[in-house]
């Protein structure tokens, strides 16, 4: 029991100074660390938001300009059938 006891008193001792140092650092390389990756998630959320809005402004503008040829279409249609009798090869 004594050789155990004086066994862990001797355990800091083992350590150098650098490794003391690096062991009194370790949070605030832990900070620093998790700082670093909440800012590239945020930066990455930030990118895949942008892109979404992108994406979903030009799918509302192709579905815009989509129903916007559908109604040249009807009136050209229109328009034709109104010049040209029924039997015409353009029908």
């Amino acid at each position: 029991m004594a050789f155990e006891i004086a066994r862990l008193q001797s355990i800091p001792e083992m350590y150098t100074e650098g490794e003391n140092a690096l062991h009194n650092a370790m949070p605030d390389i832990r900070r620093d660390k998790s700082t670093a990756r909440r800012r590239q998630y945020r930066e990455l959320e930030a990118n895949m938001i942008s892109t979404s809005r992108q994406n979903a402004d030009q799918s509302h503008l192709f579905q815009g300009l989509v129903e916007l040829d559908k109604e040249y279409n009807k009136e050209v249609k229109n328009v034709i059938d109104l010049r040209t009798p029924p039997n015409s090869p353009l029908h």
